[in-house]
Order: structure tokens, then sequence, then C-alpha cells
């Protein structure tokens, strides 16, 4: 028997940036509730971003958050995963040497950017609904942080992978999110490191739980879950870790998933 329904975002219930959600997420998140089904989102978005989302369910969701190292329900903080702060300085100033680079550094309730260019501020406030602040210098910022996200509009993977990802890979948590962000995050950070504690505090199995995603950054979550989904339009490395394909985002495939199983 499903106890616990975890979901991503972007590119899984709908597209990268958009927030479009089909209404009918609510209507049958309320019938999970009814049904002792735990309903959850599993984001690389801050809090404020997928609890706007959600907002006329978010008394009965679950939220992990920047990419499994904020979880939150019910107002109530359940787990926090906090970067190195040596860590977070180097990389700051790794990343002011990579051209046409933007550098997020996430907090548990707000985001401090150091550019001022008005086509991200826009993309971040008016698309992702983002709680940002723009700064002189990340270094000051003295806030935890719990990720830092590279945003790079072109050929991302391309250039993180000569310019970033040698030094950095095995002393930081990196994943590909989206397709213009490599997020880091502490080493053993991520969305299945998370889902694994949300499952010894609900007293919920692997074999209880159903995940959907479509990114790199989903696959450990998908491994944490016997009911794993792949959506159609998940990268290849993604459907491989997950049992199931379910149809693409702007299908509603995860709606349909779930509608399935509260029928069943």
């Amino acid at each position: 028997m499903i106890k616990l329904i975890l979901t991503d975002v972007d590119g899984t219930l709908l597209r990268e940036g958009g927030d479009d959600l089909n209404p009918e997420y609510y209507e049958v998140i309320d019938r999970l509730k009814k049904q002792g089904i735990l309903f959850g989102i599993a984001s690389g978005r801050q809090y404020v971003s997928i609890k706007h989302l959600f907002d006329p369910v978010k008394k009965d969701t679950l939220f992990i958050c920047n990419n499994g190292t904020f979880v939150t329900c019910n107002g109530q903080d359940t787990f926090v995963d906090r970067m190195e702060r040596e860590d977070v300085l180097e990389i700051i100033e790794d990343v002011r040497r990579i051209p046409s680079s933007i550098l997020m550094y996430d907090t548990k309730n707000l985001t401090y950017i150091e550019s001022g260019n008005p086509g991200f501020h826009r993309m971040l406030r008016d698309d992702y609904h983002y709680a940002f602040q723009q700064v002189p210098d990340l270094t000051r910022v003295k806030e935890d942080c719990i990720k830092l996200s590279i945003y790079c509009p072109e050929n991302i993977e391309g250039i993180m992978d000569r310019a970033f990802l040698p030094k950095w890979e095995n002393r930081v948590k990196a994943a590909y999110s989206g397709d213009c962000y490599l997020d880091c995050m502490k080493k053993g950070s991520n969305k299945g490191h998370a889902l694994s504690e949300i499952q010894k505090l609900y007293g919920i199995s692997k074999e209880e739980t159903m995940v959907f995603g479509d990114n790199l950054n989903d696959i450990e979550m998908l491994l944490q879950a016997d009911y794993s989904f792949a959506m159609a339009n998940a990268r290849k490395e993604v459907r491989k870790a997950a049992r199931y394909v379910a149809s693409p985002y702007w299908e509603d495939g995860v709606l349909a998933q779930i509608k399935t199983l509260i029928e069943e």
C-alpha cells in the first residue's frame, strides 16, 4: 500500500520555470489526504517558490526544498542541511571567474545574488516567484547557506564539466537541475537523503513510497522508492534509474498515475 507520494516540479509537473500547475492537483491532494497518503514536493526551488504553487493545499503538503537541504511540513522545519562556510566562500570566488555565469546563494527563506541582470531578476520574480535580494558581495552574507546554484544560460554542462566540476565534484554534492543550473550542496545532501529521513520519521518503507522525477538531481530520490517513475521527457540516465515511465509533464503524467492509484 502506498503511504507517501513525492514529486519533482520542473520538467515533472510543469515546464521549467513555469507556474501553470493544473488546478486538478489540489483536488487530488485532498483525496490523498482522506485516504491517509502523504503528498510531498521535492524540488531544487526554494520553499517560497514551491509554496506559491501549492498554496491552496500547503497545510497538507510536505516540502523538500533546495534539492533536499531543507524540509518543512505543517509550518515546522523538519530537516536543514547546511554547507561548510569554507566551501561556500571558495565556490563564490571560483564562479566569479566563469564568464556568463550567475551564482545564487540559497538560505531557508531567501536567495541572495550579486548580479544586477534585469532579465535574470525578472525570471526569478515572475517565473519562479522567488524571494531574493541583490547584494554587492556574497561573501559578506552571514546566513547559513544550504545550496549554491550556478546559472549559465548556454552550454552549462560543457562549461561546468571543464571549469568547475574537476575541482568540486568530490568535495560537494553537485547535480545538474534543469537546462541551465548546476546545484551545489553539502556532500551527501540530495533529494534521496531527505526522502530517507522522511521515511524514518513517518515509519514509511521504500515499498510504500512512490516518486516522480525527470532530471539528474532526482536520481537518488528514485532509488529510494520501489514505485519510481521517470517522466517520458526525462533524461536517459533518469529513465534508467527508475522502474517505470509516466507520460510527459505536458500530458499531466503524474496526475494520471495518482488518479489511477486513488481509483484502485
